[in-house]
């Protein structure tokens, strides 16, 4: 039995949920949706893509060839849509943290041990370096990982969208801006929202859910 057909055993129905999804084919496109998506009054948290294709793997017990084999699997494992302004902006914090942080400690160390200034001067410099080094290598490795995902998908078809609708108005008001913003095979789907028991499971229940955005 694949992971999959497990977790659907072992999953219990906790309602439905209604969806509007489409395929992008470059990212430009699949942010403008996003942007007016957001604008037009969808919650972030209600909009996701597909995680990378090894966990989606693992997740189906299979290799899949094209997205729309999986576009309409709810237990297909999801995550938050991360524009790139979003991961440039994280990528700065983390840099300035990787500087700020060892030169703060680099600084206290060495005043109490009663070094001069000027020694305190040149430790602070030369850790404020090595964390900026750090924080930058730690930065482009997430930059080529985010890069890495998207070519994936296109790889495997286009950039799947999803958004959570509430209501037909809202239904009808995000195929338009799919269609609009070049989406292909733009449909809603109705699926059944599952609780699954198994530790470590990634599916619309989890990834849709307050616990995924506090890590938990």
């Amino acid at each position: 039995m694949s992971a999959s057909e497990e977790a659907s055993a072992l999953s219990r129905s906790a309602g439905t949920v209604r969806e509007v999804v489409g395929l992008f084919d470059d990212q430009e496109h699949l942010q403008a949706a996003v942007d007016e998506l957001q604008a037009s009054g969808f919650d972030r948290a209600d909009i996701s893509t597909i995680a990378d294709a090894p966990t989606v793997e693992r997740a189906l017990g299979r290799v899949y060839a094209h997205v729309r084999e999986i576009a309409d699997d709810g237990t297909i494992p999801r995550k938050l849509y991360v524009s790139r302004t979003s991961l440039g902006d994280a990528e700065g914090v983390l840099i300035g943290l990787a500087v700020y942080v060892p030169t703060v400690i680099v600084a206290a160390a060495l005043a109490a041990n009663g070094m001069a200034d000027e020694a305190i001067l040149w430790g602070v410099l030369f850790a404020g370096a090595v964390g900026g080094i750090l924080g930058y290598w730690i930065a482009r490795r997430l930059d080529r990982r985010y890069v890495r995902r998207i070519h994936e998908q296109l790889s495997h078809g286009g950039i799947v969208l999803w958004t959570a609708v509430h209501a037909p108005e809202q239904e009808r008001r995000a195929a338009e801006i799919f269609a609009r913003l070049g989406a292909r095979d733009v449909h809603a789907h109705e699926l059944p929202i599952v609780i699954k028991p198994i530790p470590g499971w990634r599916g619309i229940s989890y990834d849709l859910s307050f616990m995924k955005r506090l890590g938990m």
